[in-house]
């Protein structure tokens, strides 16, 4: 990365950044470049290695996190309508920080860093846009996990 921002960080000048960053990222493409993201909610096998195979370990961290992510989510949810940007900075970074527990490679903890970063900064402008994006992205890393947890770990301990 070329830029930098001073602190205290702006939200808008990070996305300007970032934005900038895309149209680069997308010239690059055009040669051969593969600059796709990478779309990936959750990726069982990746923590099941990291686990050393544990499949009861996988299926309690999976567990927790089905608990008590829709917590995290309604705390963020109540910031974001009090327009409480410390209370959005510290409840976006618990999910980030449970998100973290299964890779940093999902949709849902770029979008829950960037409502951290919003609440962080108190620039709110695109925080019910961010608040969306992470409901939508935890929702999907919910059913991928659910899915795995049923089938996948689920015949694995059967054997």
């Amino acid at each position: 990365m070329d830029e930098y921002l001073t602190k205290p960080v702006r939200g808008k000048d990070l996305f300007d950044i970032i934005e900038a960053f895309g149209t680069i990222a997308s010239e690059h493409s055009s040669h051969g470049v593969n600059t796709e993201p990478v779309d990936v909610a959750f990726d069982g096998e990746a923590l099941l290695a990291r686990l050393d195979g544990s499949t009861e370990l996988c299926g309690e961290l999976i567990e927790t996190f089905l608990e008590e992510s829709p917590q995290i989510l309604s705390a963020i949810k109540i910031a974001v309508e009090r327009r409480d940007a410390a209370a959005i900075a510290s409840a976006a970074h618990a999910l980030k920080g449970a998100v973290a527990n299964f890779g940093t490679n999902h949709p849902i903890f770029s979008s829950a860093a960037a409502l951290e970063l919003c609440g962080k900064s108190g620039d709110l402008t695109e925080v019910e846009r961010l608040f969306e994006a992470t409901t939508n992205a935890l929702s999907r890393l919910q059913s991928e996990m659910s899915s795995f947890s049923e089938t996948a770990l689920h015949s694995r301990r059967k054997t």
